[in-house]
């Protein structure tokens, strides 16, 4: 299955991406500022979701069966 995680940079989200990748799915993981494998997209600027879609169709070779929509509000303590 080709899965789209929001939201997998860390906590439950890397836990489920690890999950899912260990089943033999595919994961496009996401988060804000991307890296290690993740896809960045800041999903608090309007254009960020369809961008963020567009690129994990690419990295799922056009084909996308699942989203798991884990993405939540970051707040740094100061």
């Amino acid at each position: 299955m080709n899965i789209l995680l929001t939201g997998a940079s860390r906590g439950i989200g890397k836990a489920a991406r690890d999950a899912l990748e260990a089943a033999g799915h595919r994961v496009a993981g996401h988060s804000t500022r991307g890296g290690s494998g993740l896809i960045g997209a800041d999903l608090a600027q309007p254009d960020a979701p369809r961008a963020l879609w567009n690129e994990a169709l690419d990295a799922l070779n056009g084909r996308i069966d699942a989203l798991v929509n884990n993405a939540g509000i970051y707040e740094a303590l100061a």
